[in-house]
């Protein structure tokens, strides 16, 4: 299934997906027959499906892009409490 049918398939039907995204029917219907979505709209279905379907499920060329800017979680400081401890 591709990401746009899994994403009208979330949002309930075409009309439906069209609405929340503020656009007419016949464009989700467009990028089904092109297999393209622009990518405001990916990054507005990304967020409409609660990330199920991402902007990297439309666009793969940009994991090599965004890999690198997404920032890693941070640990814990430790010294803080070893000073406390010792």
């Amino acid at each position: 299934m591709t990401p746009l049918k899994t994403a009208i398939e979330i949002a309930g039907s075409t009309a439906d997906l069209a609405n929340q995204l503020g656009v007419v029917p016949t464009a989700v219907t467009n990028w089904t027959w092109r297999g393209r979505v622009p990518l405001k709209h990916a990054i507005a279905i990304q967020q409409l499906t609660g990330h199920k379907v991402t902007v990297l499920d439309f666009f793969p060329e940009l994991a090599s892009v965004v890999a690198p800017i997404v920032p890693r979680r941070r640990r814990p400081r430790v010294v803080a409490s070893l000073r406390e401890a010792g």
